[in-house]
């Protein structure tokens, strides 16, 4: 874990934050596309980024990538 590396970013739009599609995995905006090539598999191996909804970026180009891992927090006030 080296969580001083982590970037954390607040969305601008609200509605554009997290979409997830049975065919093709977790959106987050369109910052951050998750989707499998087969369609209906949970091995998501094409990923795609372009900053967009989000307000900091988190990679300096837009080519595919690959992913080990991912997780979603929401923080809210209590």
């Amino acid at each position: 874990n080296n969580v001083k590396n982590a970037i954390i970013s607040n969305i601008k739009n609200t509605s554009c934050a997290v979409h997830y599609y049975y065919t093709h995995g977790p959106y987050f905006g369109s910052d951050i596309i998750i989707s499998a090539t087969s369609g209906e598999s949970v091995d998501y191996n094409n990923i795609w980024y372009r900053k967009s909804y989000y307000e900091k970026k988190i990679r300096d180009t837009e080519d595919p990538f690959l992913i080990e891992d991912y997780e979603v927090h929401q923080i809210t006030k209590g």
